[in-house]
């Protein structure tokens, strides 16, 4: 067991206390009586920090302190402190993105963890040369995502909303052309038929410059329900389910 002695710090004229090294010491005292002024002077004479030790010094010896300097004696085996304050409180506990500062290095990292970084690395650069030396790697993906892709966003993992249910939902109507729809037949069979919808579709706000055909300037009034239709059974997304 270590006495310490105190003298001239805060509130604190004179006093001493016992420190069992080794061990949690704990100190019971009512507020005021001077816990917090032991600490601080303990850490401020472990540590050798000046300014510390200056703001120690009762306020009735202020003016006259090479006299009535703050001691602390017995303290000399003591190499370094770590105090547990608010102050510590406010820097290290309850952060505001994580519960503990460096949370991750506490409680997460360590050698194994680096060790185990360090394998997934080599790992992810293997896989990484995979598909350099492979490039119908990454198409293959893409025909997954593709496919993936074309079963919507419905939760219950098909919506017939995406391209795979408006393609297959109503039937393939490349194979069986809706009614009034035959006399496109040779579009919509031909290998080019995506780009024909999607020339349909994109042209068909010309319809309402005129009532004429944009490329003969034939009369299309008899038609022009006919040319519509088109784009209420088919949309290019759908048709390449089928391509």
């Amino acid at each position: 067991m270590m006495q310490l002695k105190i003298k001239n710090c805060n509130n604190i004229e004179n006093g001493e206390f016992d420190i069992t090294e080794g061990r949690l010491n704990i100190k019971y005292a009512i507020n005021g009586t001077g816990k917090s002024t032991i600490s601080k002077a303990i850490e401020a004479f472990v540590t050798n920090d000046q300014e510390k030790k200056n703001l120690l010094l009762p306020f009735k010896y202020y003016g006259v302190e090479e006299e009535n300097s703050p001691e602390l004696i017995g303290y000399d085996q003591f190499k370094k402190v770590s105090v547990f304050n608010e102050k510590y409180i406010e820097d290290y506990v309850y952060q505001q993105n994580e519960l503990i500062k460096n949370s991750f290095e506490i409680f997460v990292k360590s050698p194994d963890y680096d060790t185990h970084i360090k394998e997934i690395e080599k790992l992810l650069e293997s896989i990484n040369i995979t598909f350099q030396n492979h490039p119908e790697l990454e198409e293959l993906i893409k025909v997954f995502q593709q496919f993936i892709d074309g079963f919507g966003k419905a939760k219950s993992g098909y919506s017939a909303a995406g391209a795979i249910g408006k393609g297959i939902g109503k039937g393939n109507k490349l194979d069986n052309i809706p009614v009034g729809l035959e006399v496109y037949e040779p579009y919509l069979k031909n290998n080019d038929n995506v780009k024909w919808i999607k020339w349909q579709l994109e042209g068909k706000h010309y319809l309402d410059m005129a009532e004429q055909c944009p490329y003969c300037s034939g009369s299309i009034k008899e038609t022009k329900e006919t040319i519509l239709k088109v784009s209420e059974e088919y949309d290019a997304k759908a048709v390449e389910q089928f391509v």
